[in-house]
């Protein structure tokens, strides 16, 4: 039996407004995983590479809060997202050579110089350990309130055994207020490359790179709310996380910035989904 006309606009509705709701994401073919938190989980919804909240965190209203961690709890100690291993590295190697972005929607609650609100590399000892400090690893950091001079904000590169960093700075990151941070890395041209910061859609600035290699060097810490060093663990919330395989430009970073978060579904459209399945398979049976 054909579904009449009452079901196929219901379904039509529902289809239309996840469309619309995911729009600003996947009409960009460079999205390689997309972390929403809007399902309670870390889990990536576009490329299947699920992250895991370790020590806590409180999955509430399409956000992951960490604001129970405090300055004391720095290391593995604090609360913290952990996502796979190579995560960098695979984004880098997928789509336009020796290059990526990352979008990532914070709110910082408290200020703890040094907290990094995203990290990815390694450190001294290897995976999950920071005891030892990171100077002989190479890595990528976003840092709220790098603790020197104005305490800024700070998107920094290393090399490992090298003692200058490659890095962008602007003023310290508001507090209690959500910021859209778009991080570019490009060796396209071959290294070390730049690295550029968006906040809220404006570019902050581009400086060359540490002379790591964005295809080969380790990444098996990669976190979102733990430094690479024994450092404060991150005191505030994520409202999402994405990952490019290109250095996007400020068309797309405007984009991302206008669209905002991928918001999550409206009760009444759940209810839309479950009532079309509802009618669907009671006219099923007749």
């Amino acid at each position: 039996m054909k579904p009449n006309r009452t079901s196929l606009c219901l379904t039509a509705a529902v289809s239309t407004a996840l469309a619309v709701s995911m729009a600003s994401h996947t009409a960009d073919a460079a999205l390689t995983n997309l972390y929403t938190f809007n399902d309670g989980t870390a889990n990536d919804s576009v490329g299947g590479q699920n992250g895991a909240a370790i020590n806590g965190g409180v999955f509430t209203g399409g956000v992951v809060d960490f604001t129970a961690n405090d300055g004391a709890n720095g290391g593995a100690g604090g609360g913290y997202i952990n996502l796979p291993n190579g995560l960098i590295t695979t984004a880098v190697t997928g789509g336009t050579a020796g290059s990526f972005s990352y979008s990532i929607w914070f709110n910082v609650a408290e200020n703890r110089n040094w907290a990094a609100v995203a990290s990815f590399g390694s450190s001294n000892n290897g995976e999950d350990d920071t005891n030892g400090g990171a100077n002989a690893a190479s890595y990528l950091q976003l840092i709220p309130f790098a603790g020197t001079g104005a305490n800024p904000l700070r998107l920094t590169s290393h090399l490992a055994n090298e003692g200058a960093e490659g890095f962008v700075d602007t003023g310290s990151a508001a507090l209690n207020t959500l910021i859209n941070v778009v991080a570019v890395f490009d060796q396209s041209a071959g290294g070390p490359g730049n690295l550029s910061m968006y906040v809220d859609g404006t570019l902050i600035g581009t400086n060359p790179m540490a002379n790591l290699d964005l295809a080969t060097f380790t990444n098996d810490n990669n976190w979102l709310g733990r430094s690479q060093w024994n450092d404060g663990a991150f005191d505030g919330t994520y409202d999402e996380f994405a990952i490019y395989d290109e250095a996007l430009d400020q068309t797309a970073v405007t984009g991302i910035f206008n669209a905002g978060p991928v918001p999550v579904p409206e009760p009444s459209t759940a209810s839309l989904l479950l009532g079309a399945f509802a009618l669907t398979m009671r006219r099923r049976r007749k």
